[in-house]
């Protein structure tokens, strides 16, 4: 994947992973437009256009699915693809149901302490 550059000062709608911790798992991340007519949990795409750019408020951040800074994400996560991005929603939910000590962004992830995998 080829790095895109961006001005630190102006943050655009896309898809972006970052790590919330040293050694920790990759977290997707999004930045994006609300907005006010529609659900939010059909917002996440960055792309989503049911009405004017116009009509919509402020860009919008949110980090493992939650609201976060948009600046947080702008300066310190790596754009990604929507596929890569959704991959790491996925991997995300599983992580949480099967394997806790994934689970935890916020911790590194040292993987001489992980059970095996079972088969």
């Amino acid at each position: 994947m080829t790095r895109r550059s961006r001005l630190t000062s102006t943050p655009r709608p896309g898809y972006f992973k970052l790590k919330l911790a040293k050694d920790g798992p990759w977290v997707p991340a999004v930045i994006f437009y609300p907005c006010p007519h529609c659900p939010p949990e059909e917002q996440v795409d960055p792309d989503f256009s049911c009405c004017e750019i116009k009509d919509r408020a402020e860009l919008v951040a949110v980090i493992d699915g939650k609201r976060a800074k948009v600046d947080r994400v702008w300066l310190f996560a790596e754009f990604c693809e929507f596929d890569e991005y959704r991959y790491l929603m996925e991997l995300r939910g599983w992580a949480k149901k099967h394997s806790p000590a994934e689970a935890n962004a916020r911790a590194p992830v040292d993987i001489r302490r992980l059970p095996a995998p079972r088969f």
